[in-house]
C-alpha cells in the first residue's frame, strides 16, 4: 500500500508532462476570452449608437425642414405686405394688420362657401376676418374694420352688412418667405426670414442646375406658441442686412436735409430755365419790333390820366 501511494504522484507527474496545461496558461486564456467579449460588446453598442444617431439626425433634418415650411406658410400673409419693423402688435399699422388678416383668410379658407356676384366678388362676414386676425396675431388683437385697397387690390367694407366685398381671385403682392433659421427659447421662436421676390422661388442655369434665388431683404420674425398654434408678436430688422439691394436701401439712406437740398436745387434749375426763356423772348420781341418799325409808319399810343385814350398817326417822310 505504501509503495502504491508513492508511485501515484510519479504517475500524475508523468501525465502532466505528457499533457502540459499549466494553470497560468488557462487563466490567460480566460482573460483573453473575457476581453474579446467586452470588445465585441462595445462594438455592437457602437454600431447601435451610430445607427440611432444617424437616424435621429436624419429625422431632425426632415422635421426641421417640415417646421420651416410650416412657419413659411404661417407668416406668408404678413411677409407679402413687407411691413415696417414693430416690437408689439398694437404698434402695427391697423391697415396692414387688417390686410394681412384678409390675406390669411383667402389663403386658408374655402372661399367657395361665400356668395359671389356676377363680377367675381365674394361677400365675407367681418367675424370671419376677425377669426383669421386672431389666428395670426392672437386672441387679444383688435381689428378696425374699414375699406382697403389700391391699384393692386381692393377690399370694400360694408358697414351696414358688417361684411367685406373681396375679389375671389386677387393678385398677390410681391414677396414670399424663406425661413433660413429657427431659434427656440421655451415657447418663443425667432425666425430668420428671407424675402424672396415672387416668381423667383427657384432659378435654373443654362446647364439645368437648380439654385435658390437671392433674397431682396432679411427680417426677424418673433413668434409665440399658444394653445391654438402660434402668433406673431414682433418683426425686427436683421443685423446682417447686406442682402438688401442697394436700390432698396438708397431711399432709406437719404436725410431730410438732403431732400430739401435736392428740392432747392431743382427750384433753382427751373428758375434759371425760366429766366433764360424770358431773356430769349425779350430779345426776340425787340428784334421783331425793330423790323416792324423799319417796314411801316410809326404808330404811337398814349393813355390819358382820366382813362381816355387817343392815338396819333404820322405818315412817314
Amino acid at each position: 500500500m505504501a509503495e502504491q501511494q508513492q508511485t501515484l504522484p510519479e504517475e500524475k507527474r508523468g501525465a502532466d508532462a505528457l499533457n502540459p496545461t499549466p494553470r497560468s496558461h488557462r487563466k490567460r486564456l480566460n482573460k483573453s476570452i473575457l476581453l474579446g467579449g467586452i470588445v465585441l460588446l462595445f462594438a455592437v453598442i457602437g454600431v447601435v449608437a451610430t445607427v440611432i444617431f444617424v437616424g435621429t439626425k436624419t429625422y431632425d433634418l426632415i422635421d426641421n425642414k417640415a417646421q420651416k415650411e410650416e412657419f413659411e406658410q404661417f407668416i406668408y400673409p404678413l411677409v407679402m405686405l413687407d411691413p415696417p419693423p414693430f416690437d408689439s402688435v398694437d404698434k402695427l399699422d391697423e391697415k396692414t394688420l387688417l390686410t394681412a388678416s384678409i390675406w390669411n383668410l383667402l389663403k386658408n379658407e374655402d372661399t367657395g362657401k361665400y356668395p359671389q356676384d356676377e363680377f367675381g366678388f365674394i361677400t365675407v362676414p367681418q367675424t370671419d376676418v376677425e377669426s383669421y386676425a386672431a389666428k395670426l396675431f392672437g386672441k387679444d388683437v383688435k381689428v378696425n374694420h374699414q375699406s382697403l385697397g389700391d391699384a393692386e387690390y381692393a377690399f370694400e367694407y360694408d358697414e351696414e352688412a358688417k361684411s367685406y366685398l373681396i375679389p375671389s381671385t386677387p393678385s398677390f403682392p410681391p414677396y414670399t418667405p424663406r425661413v433660413e433659421k429657427i431659434e427656440k427659447n421655451k415657447n418663443t421662436y425667432k425666425l430668420t426670414v428671407d424675402y424672396i421676390p415672387s416668381g423667383n422661388i427657384w432659378g435654373q442655369d443654362v446647364r439645368g442646375k437648380k439654385y435658390e434665388p437671392d433674397a431682396a431683404k432679411t427680417m426677424i420674425y418673433m413668434l409665440q406658441k399658444n394653445s391654438d398654434g402660434y402668433q406673431i408678436t414682433a418683426v425686427q430688422t436683421a443685423k446682417d442686412s447686406s442682402k438688401t439691394s442697394s436700390a432698396a436701401a438708397a431711399p432709406e439712406s437719404s436725410t431730410p436735409q438732403e431732400s430739401v437740398s435736392s428740392e432747392a436745387a431743382s427750384s433753382l434749375t427751373e428758375s434759371g430755365m425760366q429766366d433764360s426763356s424770358q431773356t430769349q423772348s425779350t430779345v426776340s420781341g425787340s428784334e421783331s419790333g425793330a423790323a416792324s418799325s423799319g417796314a411801316a409808319s410809326g404808330v404811337s399810343s398814349s393813355v390819358s390820366s382820366g382813362g381816355a385814350s387817343s392815338a396819333s398817326v404820322s405818315s412817314a417822310g
